[in-house]
């Protein structure tokens, strides 16, 4: 679904909605950097023991360099572990 769809469908059904978040790329700039992509994501930890120990890392990395904004956004980036 292109970032100008999805917002004149929220426009459209608000209701519906609770919140978007559109991150516009040029077609040609997101294919060329998929490699790099992929680099980038097979060098992340798989997993962490603890929320703490993925926000700590992610601000380590530099990926995000405050420590209050990682403890925003990574929380919606990991799952727990489901041990059976």
């Amino acid at each position: 679904m292109s970032g100008a769809l999805a917002v004149h469908v929220a426009k459209e059904c608000p209701s519906m909605i609770d919140a978007l978040c559109v991150i516009d790329v040029v077609e040609g700039s997101a294919l060329e950097s998929l490699s790099s992509m992929q680099c980038f994501l097979s060098s992340r930890p798989k997993q962490f023991s603890t929320p703490q120990k993925a926000i700590e890392y992610i601000v380590r990395s530099g990926q995000v360099r405050n420590i209050e904004s990682a403890r925003v956004s990574v929380i919606g980036q990991i799952q727990p572990m489901i041990t059976t």
